[in-house]
Formats: C-alpha cells, sequence, structure tokens
C-alpha cells in the first residue's frame, strides 16, 4: 500500500511540478554513507526532446561531483508486423548517444554508453543495479494527461522507476 501511495503521489507531483523533482523512494539503502555518495549516474534517453532537457541535469551533477555517466538507451523489442526491427539502428544510435556528451565532458568525467533490448523500467532497473547508480536521471512528458518517461512513451515507466530504484531518482518535466 505505501508503495501505492508513493507512487500515486509522485505520478501527482511530476504531472505538476515546473522544476526538476529529486523522488527518494522506499528501496534506497539505509546506509548513510551509501546514500550521500554521488559516483555513478544514469541518465536514460529516448532523444525525444522532453528526455533531452534532463541531459543538462545530469552533465551537471557528473561535473559538480566528479561522477561516472552512463548515457542510456532501450530499444524497444520488435513487434509483429514491424516493417523495421529496432536493433538494426543499433549502431547510429550508439552514435547518437556519444553525440549528446560534448567533448569537454570527457575532461571531468567518463562517460560510458549503453544500448540495451526490452521494456524500458526494466532495463533502466538492470542497469543501475548493475552500474550500482548512485542517481537516475529521466526527462518526463505529459501525455493526455499522464506522465510518460525517459525512455518510451510509457505511461509507466517513469512511476515504475521511481518506486522500484535502489537511488534517488531526479526527474526533469521537458
Amino acid at each position: 500500500m505505501a508503495r501505492a501511495v508513493l507512487g500515486s503521489a509522485a505520478e501527482e507531483i511530476f504531472r505538476r511540478a515546473t522544476c526538476p523533482v529529486l523522488t527518494v523512494g522506499p528501496r534506497i539503502s539505509a546506509d548513510p554513507e551509501r546514500r550521500l555518495e554521488m559516483k555513478e549516474i544514469l541518465f536514460a534517453t529516448d532523444f525525444s526532446p522532453e528526455s533531452l532537457n534532463a541531459l543538462p541535469y545530469a552533465l551537471s551533477l557528473a561535473q559538480e561531483h566528479q561522477a561516472r555517466l552512463t548515457v542510456l538507451y532501450v530499444v524497444p523489442e520488435a513487434e509483429v508486423g514491424d516493417l523495421v526491427h529496432p536493433e538494426i539502428y543499433a549502431e547510429s544510435n550508439e552514435r547518437r548517444l556519444r553525440q549528446l556528451v560534448p567533448p569537454e565532458a570527457h575532461a571531468w568525467c567518463e562517460p560510458n554508453f549503453r544500448i540495451e533490448k526490452g521494456e524500458a523500467a526494466d532495463k533502466i532497473m538492470e542497469v543501475a543495479v548493475a552500474l550500482g547508480a548512485d542517481l537516475i536521471v529521466l526527462g518526463v512528458r505529459t501525455l493526455g494527461g499522464h506522465i510518460g518517461a525517459a525512455t518510451h512513451v510509457a505511461r509507466h515507466t517513469a512511476h515504475t522507476v521511481v518506486t522500484k530504484a535502489e537511488c534517488p531518482v531526479l526527474t526533469v518535466r521537458g
């Protein structure tokens, strides 16, 4: 019940807030030392303008904390009837990810670029856990009165990430 309430409250805030929202969900580490670290930042994008609005925050926080920055794009599973399968664009998507990070950023962080295939929220969570992420940064957008997420338009992506993340999540409305 607590997670449902957190999710509903967080989603309402995403929908209305005009400023970035930092959510510290129920699953973050209870270790106070761990909570204060910011050495690994995960930024997830679908290349939409809304998701890219969050990139300056991810870059700035990585610079401020001398943190590693991982830039993630999740390729959706091909659906029956698709004429073009999304995975054929893997090389161009990686090139697009690399172009997002300005060359000067390499002086203060070691950007990593990852492309994963699957359901966006699940992959964001998997990558965050694998990296030991200290912060997840997502751009969000309002779609028909409901919140979308930085990766693929599914309404539940940001909601799922915020409620299941083991680290804080910064959401930036587009």
